[in-house]
This record gives C-alpha cells, sequence and structure tokens, in this order.
C-alpha cells in the first residue's frame, strides 16, 4: 500500500513538473530609462531644461550569513553628465533612456 502511494506521488509530481511552464528568473527587460544590475535597478526620469534628471534607485532584499537587508528605495538629482562622480560606485555614469 504504501509504495503503491509512493509511485502515485512520484507520478503526480512528475506530471505536474512536466505539464507547467518554464519558470523564468527574470521577468523580462526593465522599464523604459530603468537599468537592471545584479543587486538593484536604477531608473532615470526624463532630462530637465537645466540638464539634471531625478534618479531612482531600487535595491532588493538580501539575505546571507544569518543577516537580512530589507530593500531599499532611494530617489536623487542627478546634476548633469557632467558632474556624475568619477567613481558613481554602482550607477550608471551616463542617463538612462
Amino acid at each position: 500500500m504504501r509504495v503503491g502511494l509512493m509511485f502515485a506521488s512520484a507520478a503526480a509530481l512528475a506530471f505536474g513538473l512536466t505539464a507547467a511552464g518554464p519558470a523564468l528568473a527574470v521577468p523580462g527587460d526593465p522599464m523604459p530609462g530603468c537599468e537592471t544590475q545584479v543587486f538593484a535597478n536604477w531608473c532615470d526620469g526624463p532630462i530637465r531644461e537645466d540638464g539634471s534628471w531625478k534618479r531612482c534607485l531600487f535595491a532588493h532584499g538580501q539575505y546571507g550569513g544569518g543577516v537580512y537587508t530589507p530593500p531599499v528605495q532611494n530617489c536623487f538629482i542627478v546634476p548633469g553628465p557632467d558632474r556624475i562622480p568619477p567613481l558613481p560606485l554602482g550607477q550608471p555614469p551616463y542617463h538612462i533612456d
């Protein structure tokens, strides 16, 4: 009886795995004006008359080594393409179209 139940469970599991569609790690391309990096997404708003734009960082929640880092959202103004720091610490050194 147990062996039959195990085979029936295995068959149902195998059918469920083959009948289900493939899972994707990345749901698709980011929205226009956004760029996906390893641990975060960067999104830029339209360029203003003075050359500046609004940039938002969306960092994903992380768990590792027994420590959980919650997701973060931070938006700030980029003064212009000629005023981006030489070491922008992970952010793109250009406006994202």
